[in-house]
């Protein structure tokens, strides 16, 4: 009896967490309050760096989050203007990157903030056996239909 293999790939996407980890970051940036965030004409690496020590304070657990800036540093970095209050991390760090132009990933361990689109760059993969009547099951056993054949095959 021949045995097929179901294949299901699943791509992890920005902003989406990995696992379990992934999961307690998105969690905490998502449930940090900050009483006040404010930054006039300054530097967006600055920006991240004061963001990450205002995590650490309004963290009960005194963990806050990691941040991992790739882009313009110095003063070739974006400058952003904003002032917040009462706000969550997730949405400082959303309203950050839309005001300077960059894009970030919550990841595992960290929110990575670029100034470049983020790939799908993980692949998971799994494959499966699965009897060669599969196609009959999902069809909910309704009669093949007959295709004529290709040329090639």
């Amino acid at each position: 009896m021949k045995m097929w293999t179901l294949t299901i790939v699943s791509l992890a996407l920005w902003g989406l967490p990995g696992g379990a980890t992934g999961q307690q970051v998105r969690a905490r940036v998502e449930n940090t309050q900050l009483p006040r965030v404010e930054y006039r004409d300054a530097r967006v690496d600055d920006a991240f760096q004061r963001l990450a020590e205002a995590s650490r304070e309004a963290d009960p657990e005194e963990v806050g989050v990691n941040f991992v800036y790739r882009g313009p540093e110095g003063e070739q970095a974006p400058r952003v203007t904003l002032s917040l209050r009462r706000i969550s991390l997730y949405d400082a760090i959303r309203y950050i990157t839309q005001v300077t132009g960059l894009y970030y990933r919550i990841d595992d361990n960290a929110v990575i903030i670029s100034d470049e689109p983020f790939a799908a760059d993980r692949i998971i993969t799994r494959m499966y056996p699965v009897q060669p009547t599969f196609m009959d099951v999902i069809r909910g056993g309704q009669e093949k239909e007959e295709r004529p054949r290709d040329s090639f095959f």
